[in-house]
């Protein structure tokens, strides 16, 4: 019984964590307001984590933990090629927009560049070895590297969007229009558009999607 309420007030500290981290940063979160979100006290939280930095790290790793499962899961039942680049980023920007531990974890990665926040080598690792399955399977006639840094480059645009409080659907929906523009001319690419979330051809520009 102990155990159990110890766990659970360990999540729940970690939960008021990431939404602190969030909306207001490492800098702009209070340890008090951590408390006063989960709803425990102070000497709770200090029992579970002895600093700020020590509760950034757990966030941090939970916020690592869904997204590598997340694509893990999604990486196994794609098909070995471009289009599965495209749904790897989609799918990334959905954690994005539907999991505060990730976005906190995605925030804290570039406020505190240390070896407990790293979310952005989560999801390039990921995409990494998926780059590995589509050139094993003669699916990438391109350089690997080179797509893998236009991934980024689109990616962070799409993730200063989430941040900016774009939903994640809108932001989905312009990633998959820029990747049909910026794939067209990349070997082997799809010919269809790369839509999303619904996968359907879009009837409106990409300069539409941007309004």
């Amino acid at each position: 019984m102990r155990q159990t309420r110890a766990e659970h007030t360990r999540h729940a500290l970690i939960t008021a964590a990431a939404t602190e981290f969030d909306q207001q940063g490492y800098a702009g979160t209070s340890l008090a307001a951590v408390t006063k979100a989960a709803g425990v006290t102070m000497g709770a939280l200090t029992f579970h984590f002895r600093t700020k930095a020590d509760l950034a790290v757990a966030v941090c790793a939970e916020g690592e933990t869904v997204t590598r499962e997340a694509l893990d899961r999604m990486i196994a039942e794609l098909a070995p090629d471009l289009r599965s680049v495209v749904e790897l980023c989609l799918e990334t920007i959905r954690l994005l927009g539907a999991e505060v531990s990730v976005r906190a974890a995605a925030r804290l990665a570039q406020e505190r560049a240390t070896a407990h926040e790293r979310w952005h080598s989560v999801w390039t690792a990921a995409l990494r070895d998926l780059l590995k399955r589509i050139r094993a399977a003669d699916g990438l006639k391109g350089d690997a590297e080179d797509l893998e840094l236009l991934a980024v480059y689109l990616m962070a645009g799409a993730e200063a969007f989430i941040r900016a409080g774009h939903p994640a659907g809108s932001v989905q929906k312009q990633l998959g229009c820029l990747w049909t523009l910026t794939l067209d001319g990349f070997p082997g690419a799809p010919r269809q558009p790369l839509c999303a979330p619904d996968r359907g051809p879009s009837t409106r520009t990409c300069r539409d999607l941007l309004t």
